[in-house]
């Protein structure tokens, strides 16, 4: 489900097998430069493949003329652990756009050498891997921040693990994990996980950038996406995007398909955003 938000605009394509959404997030706190600014966001490829070695996927990327590349989590599934897919899409792209990733759930729960192996290979590939870091993206003198959120896999607790503690996030969290926010910096916070927006929002991010939900798997019409992988019903932040103060984020329906990622009435889906500057 798209929610509303003034100064957004959502447009459908299509590419391969997969939807192609929109958005335009204005921001008066975004340098003049990065006026039209453009972010493509992947997020929950979780192996899948769309054409040899990801040709398709990486053809569309590339059409879309991205500015910086987001990999918000979990390029492949723990279940399988087949980074081909994720690295044949890198191996396709080979372009000049900033390329920056996080982890999420699935790749947290590789063994140290596995990813200590993943991590390496992506940044062979010129993907910044941020784990609780953050990067500067400069442009003719100005400049934007991208920060990498990484939280413990205990704020991924599912709803009938009684016995895992329930954490809960906030801003002085945040700010232990990823350090205080320049309140006259354009931040661009990567994580994983949707459900701690208002904790994002109060630490300041102009645009987050999640997914891990799957659009809720399947779609009710004015309902929204029905289950979270924590196995909670109608999860608040399923896919679109969201507005709370100055804050956006952009939740993503992601890339996964086959089983065990089952999807009715919810389709996989390539995000672009359009940063617009309300600067005075």
């Amino acid at each position: 489900m798209f929610l509303g938000a003034k100064g957004a605009v959502l447009k459908r394509g299509r590419a391969g097998d997969f939807s192609i959404t929109e958005y335009t997030v204005s921001s008066g706190n975004l340098p003049k430069k990065f006026d039209g600014f453009r972010i493509v966001q992947i997020s929950d490829l979780h192996s899948a493949c769309f054409g040899d070695n990801n040709i398709l996927l990486a053809n569309a990327v590339k059409s879309l003329n991205a500015d910086l590349i987001v990999f918000s989590g979990d390029m492949f599934t723990i279940y399988l652990k087949d980074f081909a897919s994720f690295f044949g899409l890198l191996e396709n792209l080979n372009g000049k756009e900033k390329k920056v990733m996080v982890l999420g759930n699935h790749e947290q729960r590789l063994c140290d050498n596995d990813l200590e192996y993943f991590c390496f290979k992506a940044r062979e590939y010129g993907v910044s891997v941020l784990r609780n870091e953050r990067e500067y993206i400069e442009k003719d003198g100005e400049k934007i921040l991208v920060a990498g959120l990484e939280l413990p896999l205990s704020y991924y607790r599912r709803s009938y693990q009684l016995s895992v503690k329930k954490e809960t996030l906030t801003k002085d969290k945040l700010n232990g994990f990823i350090g205080e926010k320049d309140e006259n910096e354009f931040t661009v916070l990567a994580a994983h996980n949707p459900l701690y927006f208002d904790a994002y929002a109060q630490w300041g991010a102009e645009l987050t950038l999640s997914g891990h939900v799957h659009g809720g798997i399947v779609e009710i019409p004015k309902l929204g996406g029905i289950l979270s992988p924590e196995r909670t019903f109608f999860p608040k932040y399923c896919s679109g995007l969201y507005t709370k103060d100055k804050s956006s984020m952009v939740v993503s329906r992601g890339m996964c398909c086959g089983q065990p990622l089952v999807r009715v009435f919810n389709p996989r889906e390539l995000v672009t955003i359009v940063l617009k500057s309300n600067r005075q």
